[in-house]
C-alpha cells in the first residue's frame, strides 16, 4: 500500500499525465526497455465502510462515497521481480519524476490538472479547487497544486501492508469485477488460499462467502 493522500487526484488524471510524460523523449529513452503496460490501469474504486465488514460504501458528511485509487499488477513468479521492486519502480522512480514541478510542454502540473477538468466539463470541483486552493485566483491555485504533488511522493516513506484480504477497502461488486477481469467467473473456481485473499474470515465460524450471482454494484447513494 502506497499512502499519498491527495484527494483530487483521480485515476483518470493520473493517467493523463502518465500518457502525456510517456511521449516525452527523455521517457522514451529511460524506459525504452521497460514494460509499462500498467500505466493506463489505474482507477478508482469506492471505499468499504467497515474493514472487512458490512458491505456498505463509506461516506463523507455530505453523503459522497469516500475513493482510492487502485493500480492492479501481476508479477509472475519467473520474472525475478519482487513486490518492492515493482512498488518502487511505480512509485519512488516513475511517478516521482512524473510529479516534479518541471513542466512538459510549458505546463505545470497545476495548470494540467485544473486544464483537465475544463476540458472534461466538470465545473463544479474545478470551481472547488480554484476557491480551497487559490481563492478564486487560478495561478495561485495552480501553484498550489503543483507544489502539492511535487512533495506528494517525497513526504511519506512507503507503507507495505502484506496478506491483506481485499475486503479491507474494497466491496463484493468490485472484488468481483477485478475477479473477472483476471479470468474467474465465480467463487467456486478459487482455491481456499485465494478466497482468503479476497475475505478476511473465509473458514471461520458462521462467515459464508457472498454468492456470486447475487453480487450487484450498489448505487453510490444508497
Amino acid at each position: 500500500m502506497r499512502l499519498c493522500v491527495i484527494w483530487y487526484m483521480h485515476s483518470d488524471f493520473l493517467v493523463s499525465c502518465l500518457e502525456s510524460i510517456k511521449k516525452t523523449e527523455f521517457f522514451q529513452k529511460e524506459y525504452a526497455d521497460v514494460d509499462m503496460s500498467w500505466i493506463d490501469q489505474f482507477t478508482d474504486f469506492s471505499i468499504r465502510a467497515v474493514e472487512h465488514g458490512a458491505d456498505a460504501y463509506k461516506k463523507t458528511k455530505n453523503k459522497k462515497t469516500l475513493e482510492m485509487v487502485l493500480l492492479p499488477l501481476t508479477i509472475y513468479n519467473d520474472s525475478g521481480v519482487n513486490i518492492e521492486d515493482q512498488v518502487h519502480f511505480v512509485f519512488d522512480d516513475v511517478l516521482k519524476r512524473l510529479f516534479r514541478k518541471y513542466k512538459v510542454g510549458g505546463i505545470s502540473r497545476g495548470k494540467m490538472l485544473l486544464d483537465f477538468l475544463e476540458a472534461k466539463q466538470q465545473t463544479k470541483f474545478l470551481s472547488f479547487l480554484l476557491q480551497s486552493k487559490g481563492k478564486g485566483n487560478r495561478t495561485f491555485t495552480e501553484e498550489s497544486i503543483t507544489e502539492e504533488l511535487n512533495n506528494a511522493f517525497f513526504t511519506l516513506p512507503i507503507d507495505y501492508s502484506y496478506d491483506v484480504s481485499l475486503d479491507k477497502f474494497m466491496m463484493d461488486s468490485d472484488i468481483k469485477l477485478l475477479l473477472m477481469l483476471i479470468g474467474y467467473s465465480s467463487f467456486e473456481e478459487l482455491t481456499k488460499e485465494e478466497l482468503c485473499a479476497c475475505f478476511e474470515y473465509v473458514g471461520t465460524k458462521d462467515y459464508v462467502v457472498p454468492v456470486w450471482g447475487e453480487i450487484r454494484k450498489r448505487p453510490y447513494n444508497d
